[in-house]
């Protein structure tokens, strides 16, 4: 790559049941760092829609604000999802977590019929639109899928892993006209017209914190790629 890439990582909250799975958003910071890239944090300013107490599993009467929990990832430094400007960056980096399916989408509730936050539409989809890479871990993928639903990009090709783990994911994308790549824990399925990765990582439920580590690593990777192609391009 030429010069240093700005890459936009996007968090929901702080914790795999409700909001980022931290050790994903751990190992896209730590990938991202010895790639050389300058990373900006954001997170949408709003309550989650729901909080799980990690140690029971169970749903909690409480109250949780995605940007104050993502901060604790970040150690303190965030941004507003809103204030996301695709001129000002290379790519944007959203790691899995159950936030993905609580906040940025309605999909553990609508399944196949789920769509955007609105929030998180009108931020990103200017950068689906500028052409920036999408990358993706885990359920993450939904996110990018969606866009790609939204424009009509019928048969763009994303990765929930394998079919044992991932089902109710993969019958949605291809309900929405996309196209399903089986693709190990840590492997990339690289969509360079639509400039979409995505890793299964934390999808496969055996995966230890070294094997995220790994995905997260071919995720920034491939990212790294699909820069390079742009500039040699």
């Amino acid at each position: 790559m030429i010069g240093t890439p700005t890459i936009a990582l996007v968090l929901c909250g702080c914790g795999i049941g409700d909001g980022s799975d931290v050790l994903e958003a751990a190992g896209s910071l730590i990938a991202l760092s010895q790639e050389g890239c300058r990373v900006r944090c954001f997170a949408p300013s709003r309550a989650q829609r729901e909080v799980i107490d990690h140690a029971s599993g169970r749903a909690m009467q409480d109250a949780r604000h995605m940007l104050i929990e993502s901060a604790r990832l970040t150690r303190g430094v965030i941004e507003p999802l809103s204030e996301l400007d695709p001129v000002r960056l290379d790519a944007v980096l959203l790691p899995g977590g159950g936030g993905v399916l609580r906040n940025l989408t309605n999909f553990a509730v609508r399944g196949a019929g789920a769509t955007l936050a609105p929030d998180v539409l009108d931020a990103l989809m200017p950068v689906f639109l500028a052409g920036r890479p999408f990358v993706a871990l885990g359920p993450a993928a939904l996110v990018p899928a969606l866009l790609a639903r939204e424009l009509g990009r019928h048969g763009a090709r994303l990765t929930f892993g394998h079919e044992d783990e991932a089902g109710e994911y993969i019958d949605a994308l291809e309900a929405w006209g996309l196209r399903h790549v089986e693709c190990a824990l840590d492997e990339a399925c690289i969509d360079d017209a639509q400039r979409i990765v995505s890793v299964p990582a934390g999808l496969y439920a055996k995966a230890s914190p070294a094997d995220l580590f790994g995905a997260a690593q071919a995720a920034v990777s491939a990212m790294c790629w699909l820069l390079a192609q742009q500039e040699g391009g």
